[in-house]
């Protein structure tokens, strides 16, 4: 702005020197014309009066025009006005060229000075605008100089502005990446020092604010990075190297903690990398820090829940595998001790009482191995696609076998629910509530003093037709402040490995699954009720016992077999198909010698025997068995021997598909489910033979 005013009033200037200029010329020009043309006059008179008388008119016009020039003495005028008023043709003239001779000498004198005032002029003008052009051209020159350096400012300006424009843009840049940053940030000096630190670097400490612990804390001489092993392992990072560390466990709750937080234990993954300077030098070392917990905690819950899905499935095959054995055994002790009945007489009188007392207890044995394998069963075994009625105090009684152990050192159990309430669920997943919620009130309650402790189990019924089942403990209760989180999933107050935080949520699911609703009330100190409300199966409905099976028949059964008739001079037939052989080896013994038992291993074996002989009073089919299941085999003797369909009594000793489950729920004859007592067996013989009336659940 400045050299542009410059220029201007610089050419300005000279302009206005360029115009003086002229019109001093124009004025000594002016001048001097107007002395060339007195001068001319005056010639004009001098050669007028020198010429003699026949220049007299001539001399007396000069004369006239003398008395009239105002530029003439007034001398000179006055000769002239004298000639003229001189008498005759030819006035004397010598006077009046005397004067104008003199006064043209004088007038020569000063246009001859005047002349050089105007050569003055003229030089002086001359000098002027040479130096005026010269001072143009340097004035130019500058102007260009300065234009250019002007140029070169405004173009230095201009970058600077945007080199500072891009400074704060990465500034701005860098302050968002490092605040806005997902992940803790920590800068420590050289020495170790903290000097900087980011918002979620404090969110993940739990502190109250980024300037919280900097300028203090020392990474590398800290008792709480001694003691946690923290220096040892990032000291590489302050010699020039990268480390990571990934999934590492700290406990923020050791009281060499130099943080003011009470996080506890975290699960962090740390990587941490050095900043040098322009000699090489580590001058800074960056720690990036992500809070792991969370996802930590979660995929542990998550496992877990896959190895309990995977207990789930393995029980199920437990219990087949333990059922199949366990049906031989029970079928063996039941003819050991139809034998012994037979020969007691036979025996020594002492030794009866201790064989008969060793039966009873191998019996009661199987019975007991018997119940924790169906108990198995009713948490492991496909959902039903309908409910049923069931009886709710039968329905906790396995639960409460099951946690037996666990409930002892806790506190006295009662069960108070009445006989004849009943619900429209499904057995297995109100199984798996009730353990569910028996097990979190055994939890609720610390070990050691089960004298001083109940948990309490009650049903009544309700309004509107539902019913309520009841587990009530006198445990630590649920504090108001994690009332709204109980049926949260994977949330627990257990420590860590103790609970799951799967338990109340997978059992509100499934009680709303059976139009049900799962409700609890608690007071802190003095324990829990958890309410489980379901629809009614109504007074008098008959509920199915969850463990047992029907063995009665909706069809027309075939001619009564020797079995239930007593004796009719034939002997009985029943084809075994299991792929146990010993169980069929353990029915000829129970059933001999009135019944022939012939066993067959595989599916594909025993159709190829009914082929060539129809002639079976029963046929016990196994539901599940390798290459040809019990679904196929009983499909194939429909289509070749139709007449023995109705005397199938299906086995199983647990079932492993929806298919085999919807099987085994719609079959309408006799169901064994092993191990099984003589007299059940002898109760589905009866059944396929006429001899029973009405289904009936086998023990």
């Amino acid at each position: 702005m400045e050299s542009g005013l410059r220029r201007r009033l610089t050419w300005a200037l000279g302009l206005v020197s360029v115009l003086v200029f002229l019109v001093v010329c124009g004025i000594v020009a002016f001048e001097a014309r107007r002395d060339r043309t007195a001068v001319e006059l005056r010639v004009g008179w001098l050669m007028a009066l020198s010429g003699g008388p026949h220049r007299a008119g001539e001399a007396r016009a000069a004369a006239l025009a003398v008395t009239t020039c105002e530029d003439c003495r007034e001398a000179t005028r006055t000769t002239a006005r004298a000639l003229l008023l001189a008498p005759g043709s030819q006035p004397p003239i010598e006077p009046l060229v005397l004067a104008l001779r003199s006064e043209n000498a004088a007038f020569s004198r000063e246009l001859g000075a005047a002349w050089g005032t105007v050569e003055v002029l003229l030089g002086g003008a001359v000098v002027f605008a040479l130096g005026f052009l010269v001072l143009l051209r340097h004035s130019a020159r500058r102007t260009r100089q300065m234009a250019r350096a002007w140029q070169a400012l405004s173009d230095e300006k201009r970058q600077r502005e945007a080199a500072q424009a891009q400074l704060h843009q990465h500034e701005a840049f860098s302050a968002g990446l490092f605040d806005f940053a997902p992940v803790g940030i920590q800068v420590f000096d050289a020495d170790g020092l903290c000097v900087r630190m980011n918002p979620e670097q404090a969110r993940i400490l739990g502190l109250p604010s980024t300037e919280t612990g900097v300028g203090v804390f020392n990474i590398r001489t800290d008792p709480f990075a001694l003691a946690t092993g923290t220096a040892a392992r990032i000291a590489p990072a302050f010699s020039g190297e990268i480390v990571e560390i990934r999934g590492r466990s700290v406990d923020f709750g050791l009281d060499e903690n130099a943080w003011p937080t009470h996080r506890g234990v975290l699960v962090l993954d740390q990587l941490y990398f050095p900043i040098r300077d322009a000699s090489g030098r580590v001058s800074h070392v960056v720690a990036l820090y992500r809070d792991d917990t969370e996802a930590h905690e979660t995929r542990g819950r998550l496992a877990l829940s896959e190895r309990l899905a995977t207990v789930g499935t393995l029980a199920a095959g437990v219990a087949h595998e333990i059922n199949n054995p366990l049906a031989f055994i029970s079928s063996n002790i039941g003819w050991i001790g139809s034998v012994l009945e037979e020969r007691r007489d036979a025996l020594p009188g002492d030794l009866w009482p201790a064989l008969d007392e060793a039966l009873k207890d191998a019996t009661d044995g199987v019975r007991r191995v018997r119940a924790i394998v169906r108990d198995l069963g009713t948490f492991s075994g496909p959902p039903r696609t309908a409910p049923a009625v069931v009886s709710l105090r039968a329905m906790v009684e396995p639960t409460l076998r099951i946690l037996a152990h666990e409930l002892r050192n806790r506190a006295t159990v009662r069960n108070e629910i009445p006989r004849d309430l009943s619900a429209l669920a499904d057995p297995q997943a109100l199984g798996q509530v009730m353990l569910n919620l028996v097990q979190n009130a055994a939890h609720a309650i610390d070990p050691g003093e089960p004298a001083s402790h109940r948990i309490t189990l009650t049903g009544e019924r309700l309004t509107g037709g539902r019913v309520r089942l009841t587990v009530r403990d006198t445990g630590h209760g649920i504090p108001p402040e994690v009332a709204a989180r109980v049926f949260d999933p994977f949330f627990t107050t257990k420590p860590v490995g103790q609970g799951t935080g799967l338990g109340l949520s997978l059992s509100r699911g499934l009680v709303l699954a059976m139009s049900g609703r799962l409700t609890f009330e608690s007071t802190p100190g003095q324990g829990s009720a958890f309410h489980v409300d379901l629809p009614g199966a109504g007074v008098g409905a008959n509920p199915t016992a969850r463990t047992g099976e029907d063995v009665g028949a909706s069809k027309p059964a075939p001619a009564p077999i020797g079995l239930s008739s007593g004796g009719t001079g034939r002997r009985d037939r029943i084809l075994v198909i299991d792929d146990e052989p010993l169980l069929a080896a353990s029915l000829r013994r129970l059933l001999a010698p009135r019944v022939e038992v012939v066993g067959e291993t595989s599916g594909v074996a025993a159709l190829e025997r009914i082929a060539g002989d129809t002639n079976w009073s029963a046929i016990l089919l196994d539901v599940m068995m390798p290459e040809m299941d019990g679904i196929e085999v009983l499909e194939a003797l429909r289509g070749l021997a139709p007449d023995l369909v109705p005397r199938v009594i299906l086995m199983t000793g647990g079932t492993f598909s929806t298919e085999t489950d919807a099987l085994w729920a719609a079959y309408a004859g006799p169901r064994l489910t092993k191990p099984f007592e003589p007299e059940a067996l002898q109760a589905a013989l009866r059944a396929v033979s006429g001899g029973a009336e009405n289904r009936r659940d086998s023990p």
